[in-house]
């Protein structure tokens, strides 16, 4: 199935009438992504309304990030690396589209975007997919689509992350079923 996510296009896309409920969320897709876009600091992806492919239904930014080795990667813990992978910087369902499965929709999306570009290009991805929950209550969200804290011994610890091989089996699951 192609995706339904398609880069921001700022002369296209109307991000002033997004409304996600979170200020922050609202703020960055507002003010922030296209200029974040031009400088090379992140890609933000927009799913666009149906009804209206001006309409902004759901986004998501990702950008390349470092982090201390998560848990449950023995070697690199015990190399105490400090690792690379792409993270999901942010991530906005409008409140239109709330509570239809848009969110969980677009994860997979950035998952299988994820591991296709690492089967497609020369240049490393990293150890795999990050996402910081915004509130301690969309870990479980994140957790149902796949993701582990990276150190589920901290109580505040709100990063998750997909190994990148957990990544590439997802992307065979789907292409199998097809």
């Amino acid at each position: 199935m192609p995706s339904k996510l398609i880069p921001l296009d700022t002369e296209v896309h109307d991000r002033q009438r997004f409304e996600s409920g979170r200020r922050e969320t609202d703020l960055f897709l507002k003010t922030i992504a296209g200029k974040s876009a031009g400088h090379l600091l992140s890609k933000t992806f927009v799913r666009a309304s149906d009804s209206d492919e001006r309409e902004i239904a759901a986004f998501l930014s990702l950008v390349i990030c470092t982090d201390t080795p998560p848990a449950g990667s023995s070697r690199l813990q015990r190399n105490k690396t400090i690792v690379p992978g792409i993270l999901i910087a942010q991530l906005g369902v409008d409140k239109k589209h709330q509570g239809k499965g848009i969110g969980v929709e677009i994860v997979a999306e950035a998952i299988t975007m994820y591991a296709e570009e690492a089967l497609r290009s020369n240049m490393p991805q990293g150890v795999g997919l990050f996402v910081d929950a915004a509130e301690d209550t969309l870990i479980p969200f994140y957790e149902k689509c796949g993701f582990v804290l990276v150190d589920p011994e901290d109580p505040e610890c709100r990063r998750l992350w997909m190994k990148a091989g957990n990544c590439l089996s997802l992307l065979e699951a789907s292409n199998a079923e097809l």
